[in-house]
């Protein structure tokens, strides 16, 4: 499947012409890296999950990772600073 195909059902956000790849990688990198490191570490572990079982089928309720997360007080900081407009730092 080609990059435009691709970016029309929805599996990518964006298309990068070849010559300028790195530059999205990097803007993709640091958008990332403006999260808390927890937050991150949760994501990933969710994505695994998603690539060994893509419908989440052997987890009992899918909320569950994310109500793991929402406890933890970077997932509180976070939701502070989006709700005060502001950035997390």
């Amino acid at each position: 499947m080609d990059g435009e195909t691709a970016w029309k059902i929805g599996l990518v956000e964006e298309l990068s012409p070849p010559d300028k790849i790195f530059e999205g990688v990097e803007s993709l990198l640091l958008r990332i890296r403006k999260n808390f490191p927890s937050s991150i570490r949760e994501t990933k572990k969710l994505m695994a999950a998603c690539l060994k079982d893509p419908n989440l089928l052997s987890v009992p309720d899918k909320a569950l990772p994310l109500m793991d997360s929402a406890k933890m007080e970077d997932f509180k900081k976070t939701t502070q600073a989006f709700l005060e407009k502001r950035d997390k730092n």
